[in-house]
C-alpha cells in the first residue's frame, strides 16, 4: 500500500506544474544548552536537532456554477499534497549529581526519531443553490454554535452539538445591514438509521456601524437523551479610540438553565492600551485589568486579576517585560504571584550578532512555583546557557 501510494504521489508531484503550484520548505534547527536544575541540583548538557522538507502541491480548487436567476454552484477547496520529512532527532543528556527520578548515576535520557509522513488533504465542499443574495447550502454536516462569551479565570460553558448528526440543510442570505442562516439537520438518516432527533440552528448578524449585533440558537430535539438548548447574544461597538463588547450565552439541558455573561472593554491609546475583561456565571464574578505599553525598545504588559469576587475573593497580578537593547540583544523578563502565594518567573538574554548565524541565550524557565506553595516541593527552576543555528 505504502509503494503505490508513493509510486501516485510521485506520478501526481511530476505532473503538478501542469496543473497547480508546487511549494518546497526546508528548515532545520540545531541547539545545544548547558543547564543546571536549582531543585534537583544537577547539571548536564542538552543537545537538540530537527529538521524539516515539505512538498505541497496546492492550487487543486476548482468550482462549477449554473447560469440563470437561480444556480447551482459547488466548490472544493483546500486540496493538496504534501510529503513531510518530519525527522526529529533529540540527543539528551546525562545528569550528574542525585536526582530522585533517575538514581544516583544519573542516566540517559534519549530522544526520538518520528517516521516520514505523507498526507492528502481532501477539499472542502461547499455546494449551494443561490440567487446571489439568498442560498440553499447542501452538505454533510452542520456547524452548530451558540458561544459567545470569554473566559477570564475560568474557562467559559460551551454548548455542546450532538454528535451524530447525519445529514443537514442551510438557508441563509445577505440584505443589508442583515446577514440570517438557518440550519436544520437530523440525527440519523434514511439509508442505515433511524432518524431519531433534529438539531436546529440560527445565526442573526446586524452591522448598524459602529455597532454589531449578533444573535445564535442551537438545539437538538426528539433526543432520547437529554441534549442542550443554547442560546447566545453579542453587542459590540467600536468608535476610536475604545472598542466595547458584551456578550451573553445560556444553555438550557434537563429543564435546567445555566448562563454566563461577558464584558470586554479595550482603549488604544497608542503606545498604551487599557483592557478591561468580566465574566459572570453561576454566582462567581471574575475581573481582569491589563495595562500595556509598546514602542521600538519596550513592550510591556501588566495585569491585576480579581476573581471569586461573590464568595472568597481570590487576585492574581503579573507582569511581562520584553527590552530590544539593540539589533542584536533583545531581554525578556516577567513574572505573577497569586492570593493562593504561587509565584512564578521567568527570564532571558538573546545575543544574535555575536556570530553569524548563531543565537545565544542565556536564561532562567520552568520556576512555576517558588515558594512551593502549589507542590509538595519547592520549583526554583532551570538556569541555562544555549546557542543555537536555525535554517
Amino acid at each position: 500500500m505504502k509503494k503505490a501510494f508513493m509510486l501516485v504521489a510521485a506520478i501526481a508531484l511530476l505532473a503538478a506544474p501542469v496543473f497547480a503550484e508546487v511549494e518546497v520548505a526546508i528548515s532545520g534547527d540545531a541547539t545545544t544548552s548547558f543547564g543546571y536544575n536549582l531543585d534537583l541540583e544537577s547539571y548536564g548538557l542538552l543537545s537538540e536537532v530537527s529538521s524539516d522538507i515539505t512538498l505541497t502541491v496546492g492550487a487543486l480548487d476548482g468550482e462549477s456554477m449554473g447560469e440563470g436567476n437561480w444556480y447551482g454552484v459547488i466548490e472544493l477547496t483546500g486540496a493538496s499534497l504534501k510529503w513531510n520529512s518530519g525527522a526529529e532527532e533529540g540527543y539528551g543528556y546525562w545528569r550528574y549529581e542525585w536526582d530522585e527520578d533517575l538514581g544516583d548515576d544519573g542516566d540517559w535520557d534519549a530522544g526520538e526519531i518520528v517516521d516520514e509522513d505523507y498526507l492528502v488533504t481532501t477539499p472542502d465542499v461547499a455546494a449551494r443553490i443561490t440567487n446571489g443574495n439568498v442560498y440553499v447550502m447542501l452538505q454533510s454536516e452542520a456547524d452548530f454554535d451558540a458561544d459567545y462569551v470569554a473566559g477570564v479565570d475560568n474557562d467559559p460553558f460551551e454548548y455542546s452539538e450532538p454528535d451524530d448528526v447525519a445529514g443537514s440543510l442551510t438557508i441563509g442570505g445577505t440584505m443589508a445591514p442583515a446577514t440570517i442562516a438557518v440550519e436544520f439537520a437530523t440525527a440519523g438518516d434514511y439509508e442505515n438509521d433511524q432518524i431519531d432527533g433534529v438539531v436546529l440552528g440560527a445565526n442573526l448578524g446586524l452591522d448598524l456601524a459602529p455597532v454589531t449585533v449578533d444573535v445564535a440558537f442551537a438545539g437538538a430535539f426528539g433526543y432520547e437523551a437529554d441534549q442542550e438548548i443554547g442560546i447566545a447574544v453579542q453587542v459590540g461597538a467600536s468608535v476610536a479610540p475604545a472598542t466595547i463588547t458584551a456578550a451573553f450565552d445560556g444553555i438550557i439541558l434537563s429543564g435546567d438553565f445555566t448562563y454566563e455573561a461577558g464584558l470586554s472593554v479595550s482603549l488604544d491609546l497608542s503606545p498604551l492600551t487599557v483592557g478591561v475583561d468580566a465574566r459572570y456565571a453561576e454566582d462567581d464574578l471574575d475581573t481582569k485589568l491589563t495595562l500595556g505599553f509598546a514602542n521600538d525598545m519596550l513592550t510591556a504588559d501588566v495585569y491585576v486579576g480579581l476573581y471569586d469576587l461573590t464568595t472568597d475573593i481570590a487576585w492574581e497580578v503579573g507582569a511581562d517585560l520584553t527590552v530590544t537593547i539593540n539589533s542584536g540583544v533583545a531581554a525578556n523578563a516577567g513574572a505573577s504571584y497569586s492570593s493562593a502565594e504561587i509565584l512564578t518567573a521567568y527570564a532571558d538574554v538573546s545575543f544574535t550578532e555575536l556570530v553569524d548565524n548563531v543565537t545565544f541565550t542565556i536564561g532562567w524557565e520552568n520556576a512555576d512555583d517558588m515558594l512551593g506553595n502549589d507542590v509538595d516541593e519547592t520549583d526554583l527552576g532551570d538556569i541555562y546557557l544555549s546557542a543555537g543555528i536555525a535554517f
